[in-house]
């Protein structure tokens, strides 16, 4: 299923009942929001700055509360430097869509929970200073063979790396 074909049922119109119930879509653009900003290495009050927002509206938007208007999700992507569509990377693979009912996969949440930690921001970012390719491929070769070695039956890799799973995750 593409984008374009994903069908999504509009927000309850009960102010009540819209507080209580956050959108998938909304929650997926919020990590997404948190993780750019993470990489970045800025805090909620720096995103805040850049946009002219307080840093309470940038946590709304993070978490799903508040949705993000086109206009504002252009601000965004211009302040931390990334297209509009990195909002939106992955987001299929992300979802589960049954029967009009669209929720994040559990997979998709541990990935983002992943990215935020600080020991993974720092190996993003000292890797991406290493320019010399040929030195990139011998650091991931060596992560790869730590990785294996400390966890020779590779549970969480291919728990992390295989396709999405089942609807019933």
């Amino acid at each position: 299923m593409s984008l374009h074909q994903l069908r999504v049922d509009p927000l309850p119109s009960s102010p009540a009942k819209s507080m209580a119930v956050l959108h998938p879509v909304d929650i997926y653009i919020g990590l997404r929001l948190r993780q750019a900003r993470a990489l970045l290495g800025w805090n909620q009050q720096d995103l805040a700055a850049a946009v002219g927002l307080s840093a309470q509206q940038i946590q709304k938007y993070e978490i799903g509360a508040n949705s993000l208007s086109a206009g504002r999700l252009y601000e965004f992507a211009a302040a931390m430097g990334v297209p509009v569509s990195y909002f939106f990377d992955d987001m299929l693979a992300a979802l589960d869509i049954d029967q009009g009912e669209i929720r994040i996969r559990k997979h998709a949440r541990h990935l983002f929970d992943v990215m935020a930690l600080h020991e993974t921001l720092n190996l993003v970012r000292a890797f991406c200073d290493i320019r010399d390719d040929h030195l990139r491929r011998h650091v991931i070769q060596m992560v790869r063979r730590i990785g294996n070695a400390a966890n020779p039956q590779g549970a969480l890799k291919e728990e992390l790396l295989a396709a999405p799973p089942a609807a019933n995750d």
